[in-house]
């Protein structure tokens, strides 16, 4: 069977298939941010296996005045800065002529190299993050799923919830495990995704608290 050649478009689509979320990893100056080799270690593979090539230039670079809120004072300074302007180009291995090209704008106080750097970084790690779509926020990576599978999946029917609520059978334990393996607070809140693990476990719940089973079968 002859394989079919993948254009850009569809290479990029499984990248961004690959990497469904990634956690910010790092904190400094009050806040929690994603890290450039983050974001690098984390598509690089798939864009190897894939061949798609990014390059990134600096095509432009000028002085201008930034403003900058002052909290003590309550008021805006006008600072010296820098205005850069990047270009992304996103190139297709097999086939160079099939590429994409973005450009980013951005700005910043002062004008050194390390903040000519710091621009660089700051454009590379954001564009990848939009340009790819991942999802990126200070929950943890099984919280996300959770939000993801709540927004996305149907909920349970009357007779499933009824049935969750039989086997719970207000037992207390059994809610307090149901919350710490699956992170569940409420039976309303069980996808239809997760009913038949949810069921399973429950049913080997209630078998082990009955002496059926050891606790190490569950």
């Amino acid at each position: 069977m002859t394989n079919v050649k993948k254009n850009l478009y569809q290479k990029l689509i499984e990248v961004r298939k690959s990497v469904p979320y990634i956690k910010k990893g790092a904190e400094g100056f009050g806040y929690t941010y994603t890290k450039e080799s983050q974001i690098i270690g984390a598509i690089s593979s798939k864009m190897n296996e894939e061949g798609i090539w990014l390059d990134l230039d600096m095509i432009d670079l000028k002085d201008t005045s930034i403003s900058i809120y002052n909290s003590k004072a309550k008021s805006f300074d006008i600072v010296d800065g820098v205005q850069a302007t990047f270009e992304f180009t996103i190139t297709n291995a097999d086939d160079p002529q099939d590429k994409i090209i973005k450009r980013q704008i951005l700005q910043d106080s002062g004008s050194d190299v390390k903040t000519i750097g710091g621009l660089e970084t700051y454009a590379n790690k954001y564009f990848m993050l939009k340009f790819f779509l991942i999802p990126n926020d200070n929950l943890d990576p099984d919280q996300f799923e959770k939000s993801v599978e709540k927004a996305t999946n149907k909920q349970l029917s009357e007779f499933q919830i009824n049935e969750m609520k039989a086997l719970l059978n207000g037992n207390i334990t059994a809610w307090e495990m149901l919350k710490s393996k699956f992170g569940y607070s409420k039976v309303s809140e069980i996808s239809q995704a997760k009913y038949e693990e949810v069921k399973k476990t429950l049913k080997l719940f209630n078998l082990q608290s009955e002496g059926a089973i050891k606790n190490e079968d569950i």
